[in-house]
């Protein structure tokens, strides 16, 4: 029998034991500020102690924490229906009806509490903070007055009548407020909080910068002093790089929620701003991973951070990776055209221009206005690839989009004039090389191709003008038309060369030796063109003179020889 009694009381302290272990565990994690691991003890600590007032609060303060409201809702209501006369416990009741939606509730349950401890300032700014969810702000500036009547030395009172101004928006009047809670309790955190949005929002509102930046600068100075007093305050460094990121200052923003995250890995919204305020600073590197989290944890932005994420993948030059991300979401994304641009450049850096352009198409598709310089880059790249009717087609769609019309309309239509050419279609080609020279009659590459055309439509006489009249303008400058006066010379040179009218190659091959005294294939031209004329002596110097600037030429060598053999050199 006494073994049996023995056993029991072992079993008995065993079980009180356990139930103990789970809340001791949760005080000290609170005591640490260590709330991830809290809220796991807390759970335990609410089914094994459903009496204790005292653990049931704490667990309710772990879960709002947390941000787990539900979990808060039973604690703290298990906790009133222990202790009916607990204040404590009444208020946080209330708040968790109030924060839950069940704001008529919430009300009527705290206006019972006012009645019932009508010397108590916690109720009635727990009842004016109920009125101030639901924007009742005069009802509740009346139970703030009241409150503050029963206690002058409270900062309570100046706290709420702080956060009644910062809901009317009337910050100076706010940050009075807190900062005389902070005067009658230094170490009040939920007051400097409260100061540092104070400072924060007027700042917004100043429209001096000297100032806009003095009361951001005293906000941050705020923040510094609560993580200094509470370097683990998860909630501070929330708040705090919120407020910055909202605010737009993304950089500071990111510090701050850096620190949230470390803090509670768990924090997924946090994580969502931090993500955020990392890709506006161009710190892509270090936002997708944590884009790939939030993607996972947070329904309701999980397509913007897969969309963050394609667009972090392009701008860190992953562009194997971009592609994937860019084709997955566009599947249940409308993609704007500049972000198709982007996808459509990322399979070109992969070297698979086929795939770009066919991406880009629909960039043109969605929006033809945003896609004026793609439109030229589509269009020079089927010239490339010799698919001439789409460089055709997207050019001309350029052009006809009123919105595109810009300093590089001359390059559109020179593009546009040499598909034309290159297709077979010479006399499709010179509307759009007139046009390029009319929009600029300083691009002169427009003019040689213009006389291409006419030359390969055997209209050699305006061929020969429009040559010979832009080696006279680029003579100008031969400093910078060099390859254009090359390619003019070289030209009509050819043109005549082909129609055997060697005596004009001869001259236009001296005229161009003058221009530019060491260019081979000026003494080239010459050289044949006195060799076709029988002048051996001229055709002979001028080989040796192609031979002199260019050693290797085969042509030169060859022709030469043949006339020293032939004694035609004399």
């Amino acid at each position: 029998m006494k073994f049996k009694l023995v056993l029991l009381a072992i079993l008995i302290f065993a079980t009180v034991d356990a139930f103990t272990q789970s809340a001791n565990k949760m005080k000290e994690a609170v005591s640490a500020r260590d709330y991830e691991s809290a809220v796991n003890y807390a759970v335990d600590a609410v089914k094994e102690n459903p009496k204790d007032v005292e653990i049931l609060l704490l667990a309710g303060d772990v879960f709002i924490e947390m941000d787990r409201l539900n979990e808060a809702y039973d604690a703290y209501q298990k906790a009133y229906n222990s202790d009916k006369k607990n204040i404590n416990a009444l208020n946080k009741y209330g708040r968790a009806l109030s924060m839950s939606g069940k704001h008529n509730e919430a009300i009527e349950f705290l206006i019972e509490g006012v009645k019932k401890n009508q010397k108590d300032q916690s109720v009635y700014l727990e009842l004016a903070n109920a009125y101030l969810r639901t924007d009742s702000l005069n009802r509740a500036e009346m139970l703030i007055t009241q409150a503050r009547e029963l206690d002058k030395k409270s900062p309570a009172a100046f706290i709420a009548l702080g956060d009644l101004y910062l809901r009317q928006r009337v910050f100076e009047l706010a940050r009075m407020n807190f900062e005389e809670a902070l005067l009658l309790d230094d170490k009040n955190v939920d007051a400097r909080v409260k100061l540092a949005i104070a400072y924060f929002r007027l700042g917004n509102q100043e429209t001096d910068q000297e100032l806009m930046n003095e009361l951001y600068n005293r906000s941050l100075d705020e923040w510094n002093k609560i993580t200094q007093q509470d370097p683990n305050n998860a909630r501070a460094f929330y708040e705090q790089g919120r407020l910055l990121f909202f605010g737009g200052q993304y950089g500071n923003a990111a510090k701050s929620l850096n620190n949230f995250v470390i803090l509670r890995p768990s924090g997924s919204l946090g994580r969502w701003y931090l993500a955020q305020s990392l890709e506006k600073i161009g710190a892509c590197d270090s936002a997708i991973k944590h884009l790939d989290i939030v993607a996972g944890e947070i329904d309701s932005v999980r397509k913007q951070a897969n969309y963050l994420k394609a667009l972090c993948l392009f701008d860190t030059k992953q562009y194997d990776k971009a592609v994937k991300q860019f084709e997955f979401i566009s599947q249940d994304t409308a993609l704007p055209a500049i972000d198709i641009q982007r996808w459509g450049q990322a399979h070109l850096l992969l070297d698979d221009t086929l795939k770009a352009l066919e991406i880009w198409e629909k960039a043109v598709e969605v929006d033809p206005e945003a896609s004026c310089r793609i439109m030229n880059q589509m269009g020079i790249l089927y010239q490339k690839l010799k698919i001439y009717d789409k460089s055709i087609a997207v050019l001309n769609k350029r052009i006809n989009v009123g919105a595109c019309t810009d300093e590089y309309q001359h390059i559109v239509y020179y593009y546009l004039g040499l598909s034309h050419i290159q297709s077979g279609d010479a006399q499709g080609a010179i509307e759009p090389l007139q046009k390029s020279i009319e929009a600029n009659n300083e691009f002169l590459f427009s003019r040689i191709s213009l006389a291409d055309a006419f030359a390969s439509l055997e209209n050699f006489n305006a061929a020969d003008s429009i040559f010979k009249s832009t080696i006279e303008i680029a003579k100008g400058d031969t400093a910078n038309n060099g390859f254009v006066l090359t390619q003019a010379y070289s030209k009509l040179a050819g043109m005549y060369l082909d129609m055997k009218k060697f005596n004009e190659v001869a001259k236009i091959a001296e005229d161009w030796a003058k221009v530019y005294e060491n260019e081979p294939f000026a003494y080239l031209y010459a050289a044949i063109a006195y060799h076709n004329l029988s002048n051996g002596k001229l055709a002979c110097t001028n080989y040796r003179k192609v031979l002199k600037l260019d050693p290797k030429n085969a042509s030169a060598s060859k022709n030469l020889k043949s006339l020293e053999d032939a004694g035609q050199c004399q």
